[in-house]
C-alpha cells in the first residue's frame, strides 16, 4: 500500500499510534521514581543536566536484602526531589544496579550495598576525578534529604507527616494453596552452580577493591574450600585451577590482584553459563535468587567437607572471611560477622559442628528477615521465611506438636521449635551432602514444575502491564483518529503528513 493511498484519518491514526507509543516509553523517565542508569548512556545522561544540578546516586544490587528494605525510603527521596514544584536547588535522583552493571560500579570502587554518593554531574566523570560525597547516616528519607541540604547550604522544607511521606509497600497478594510450590526433595545443583559463578564474578568486579593481605587470604581460602568440597566436579576443578594460578595473578607481595587475569578464570569451566534459577527463583523478580543460592552453596560445602574430625574450623574461617570481604550487602555482612564472632562459632571444629552452625545461623537470619518482611511487606508471598527444615521434609527433626517460623500474613513470633539435632544433622548431610553429578539431571527434572509456576507468575505480571500500556495507546490513537475523520469530512483536501 502506497503512502498516497492512505486516507488522512488513517495516516493520522498511525502517527498517533507511534507518538503515543513513544510517550508511553518516556512516561517511565518522568515518573517520580529514581532514574535507573546503565553504563551505556550513563555519561550522556549526566552531561545533559545543568552543570550546577545536584546528583544523588544509589549503587545497589537487586539481590541485596538491605537494598530491598531501603528501596521504599529512597523512592520517597526521589518523589520529593522530582515532585512538582521541584525543591530548589534541584536534585537529580538516580540509581545503578551493580548486579547487572558491575563494570560501571567498579569505576566508583563500590565496597558495599547500598552506597549513596552525591555530587555535580561533572563529579561523576571518572576521568575528571570529581569529588563525590558518601552518605554514612541513617537510611531514611528525612535524614538523607537533610544531608543533601547541608551539602548545598540549604534546608529543604521536607515534613514526612505533613506531606504523607511515610511509605509502606503494598501487602503481598495472598497465595492460594494450589499455587504453593512443591518442597524440593534435594538441593538444586543448578542453583549452586549459578551462585558459585556469581560469587566469583562479584569478587572480580570489585576491581581496585581487591587489595590487601586480608582479601588475598580470604580469596585463597574460599577457592581452597570450593576445590575441596564443591558438589560439582567442574566447579571444584575450576576453583583448584584458580587457586594454582593465584601466586601469579596475585603474588603475596603485590598490593592487589590483576582483575583482568582474575576475570579470565572460568570458575565452573569453559562454556558454562548462568542458568535460570530453579528452586531459588522467586515469584518476584527481585526476590530470592543469589542469596538463596549462596546459602545452598554454604550448606553443601559444610555437608561435603572432610576430614570430618577437623574440617569444621577451616570451613568456619573460610566462610567467615568470604562474607566479611566479598559479600557486599553491608547489613547482611555485619549480622553474619556478629554471629561468627560468638563463642559458638569459635567452638566449630568438626564437620558436624559446621553443618549445625550453618543450619542454626540460617534459621536466625530467616527469623530476623521474616520479622522485617512482615513489617514492610517486602517478602515473597510464595516463599515466607520459615525455620528449616519444615516438618514435611524432616518430621523427626522437631517435636511434632510444635510449628515454627513465619507463615503468610503472620509474624515469626512463635516459639522456637524443639529440635532433635541428631536428626537435623542427618537430614542436612543427606539433603545437601549426598548431591553430586548424578543428581543434576534429577534436579533439573524435579524443579521444572517450580520454574513453570514462576513463569506463570512472571507472565501474568508482564501480561497485565502490556495490556494496560497497549490499551492506553490504542484509546489515545482512536480518539485522534475519530477527530481527524470528523475534520476530514469538511476538509477533504487537508493533509497532515
Amino acid at each position: 500500500m502506497s503512502r498516497e493511498s492512505l486516507s488522512t484519518p488513517t495516516r493520522v491514526f498511525f502517527v498517533a499510534l507511534l507518538l503515543t507509543a513513544g510517550l508511553a516509553d518516556e512516561s517511565e523517565d518522568i515518573a517520580l521514581k529514581p532514574v535507573d542508569l546503565k553504563k551505556d548512556g550513563f555519561d550522556v545522561t549526566l552531561q545533559v543536566l545543568p552543570s550546577g544540578r545536584g546528583v544523588l546516586m544509589e549503587f545497589y544490587a537487586a539481590w541485596c536484602p538491605a537494598c530491598k528494605h531501603f528501596q521504599p525510603h529512597y523512592d520517597k527521596v526521589a518523589e520529593y526531589f522530582h515532585g512538582t514544584p521541584r525543591p530548589k536547588p534541584e536534585v537529580y535522583v538516580a540509581r545503578v544496579d551493580c548486579a547487572t552493571e558491575g563494570a560501571l560500579c567498579t569505576l566508583y570502587n563500590i565496597g558495599h550495598y547500598p552506597t549513596l554518593k552525591f555530587g555535580r554531574p561533572a563529579d561523576f566523570e571518572v576521568s575528571k576525578g570529581g569529588k563525590l560525597e558518601d552518605y554514612s547516616g541513617v537510611r531514611a528519607e528525612k535524614e538523607i534529604i537533610e544531608w543533601v541540604g547541608k551539602l548545598q547550604s540549604t534546608a529543604y522544607d521536607f515534613d514526612p507527616n505533613r506531606e504523607a511521606q511515610a511509605f509502606q509497600q503494598a501487602a503481598p497478594v495472598a497465595k492460594k494453596e494450589e499455587d504453593a510450590p512443591k518442597l524440593p526433595q534435594r538441593v538444586d545443583l543448578n542453583d549452586i552452580e549459578s551462585s558459585t559463578i556469581l560469587s566469583f564474578r562479584y569478587i572480580v568486579e570489585m576491581g581496585d577493591g581487591l587489595s590487601g593481605l586480608e582479601k588475598r587470604q580470604a580469596l585463597k581460602d574460599w577457592l581452597d574450600l570450593l576445590s575441596r568440597s564443591h558438589p560439582l566436579n567442574r566447579c571444584a576443578q575450576g576453583a583448584k585451577n584458580a587457586l594454582d594460578s593465584l601466586p601469579k595473578i596475585w603474588p603475596p607481595d603485590a598490593p592487589g590482584a590483576s582483575a583482568v587475569a582474575l576475570g579470565q578464570i572460568k570458575i565452573c569451566g569453559d562454556g558454562v553459563s548462568l542458568k535460570e534459577w530453579g528452586s531459588c527463583r522467586g515469584s518476584r523478580e527481585t526476590s530470592r535468587g543469589y542469596t538463596c543460592g549462596l546459602w545452598l552453596l554454604l550448606h553443601s560445602l559444610a555437608a561435603r567437607s572432610s576430614p570430618p574430625e577437623t574440617v569444621g574450623a577451616f570451613w568456619m574461617a573460610a566462610v567467615k572471611q568470604f562474607v566479611e570481604q566479598f559479600f557486599q550487602c553491608s547489613e547482611c555482612s555485619q549480622h553474619f560477622g556478629a554471629m561468627a564472632a560468638e563463642e559458638a562459632a569459635a567452638a566449630v571444629t568438626t564437620k558436624r559442628d559446621a553443618v549445625l552452625w550453618a543450619w542454626h545461623a540460617h534459621n536466625i537470619v530467616n527469623k530476623r528477615v521474616a520479622d522485617e518482611e512482615f513489617k514492610d511487606h517486602s517478602g515473597d508471598p510464595f516463599f515466607p521465611k520459615v525455620q528449616w527444615p519444615p516438618p514435611e521434609l524432616c518430621p523427626l527433626c522437631r517435636a511434632p506438636s510444635v510449628t515454627a517460623g513465619a507463615t503468610a500474613g503472620k509474624a515469626s513470633t512463635e516459639a522456637e521449635p524443639e529440635w532433635n539435632e541428631d536428626e537435623v544433622y542427618r537430614f542436612m548431610v543427606r539433603y545437601y551432602g549426598d548431591a553430586g553429578e548424578k543428581a543434576e539431571a534429577a534436579s533439573v527434572a524435579y524443579f521444572g514444575g517450580r520454574k513453570g509456576l514462576s513463569s506463570k507468575v512472571d507472565k501474568a505480571r508482564r501480561h497485565g502491564y502490556t495490556i494496560a500500556k497497549v490499551g492506553g495507546i490504542a484509546l489515545v490513537a482512536l480518539a485522534v483518529y475519530v477527530l481527524a475523520r470528523s475534520a476530514g469530512s469538511g476538509r477533504k483536501g487537508a493533509s497532515i503528513l
